[in-house]
């Protein structure tokens, strides 16, 4: 069973790599299926990178329900970056109404799992 969760991660540090354009020229829309594959299988990672991807519309159309339903996923689960983007987003209202209260228990949860981590 940890060998298919280190192939898991591996894949999913993959479509990351190729999203980024790290191992290529250029960011490549691949990554994206690894980053899709893994984030249904419950990858937070992967759904948190799934989650600034649509936010950004680079490689994939550009889709704030998604965007909101892949970080919201990671940062119920405990997943600081997805925590702190989401308090962002609740900030800045990207996807998502206005919302300082949200916004700010979203910052105090990172913070809170930061330094118990």
């Amino acid at each position: 069973m940890r060998s298919l969760r280190k192939d898991a991660d591996a894949e999913a540090l993959w479509g990351e790599i190729l999203c980024s354009g790290f191992a290529t020229s250029t960011p490549s829309r691949e990554g994206i299926s690894y980053l899709q594959k893994h984030a249904k299988q419950g990858h937070l990672r992967s759904q948190y990178i799934l989650a600034r991807q649509y936010l950004s519309g680079e490689l994939i159309n550009k889709d704030f329900s998604q965007a909101k339903y892949w970080v919201d996923l990671a940062a119920k689960s405990g997943y600081v970056p997805a925590q702190q983007l989401l308090g962002e987003m609740y900030q800045q209202g990207k996807g998502v109404a206005v919302n300082p209260t949200e916004a700010r228990y979203w910052f105090e949860q990172a913070q809170k799992n930061n330094i118990s981590s």
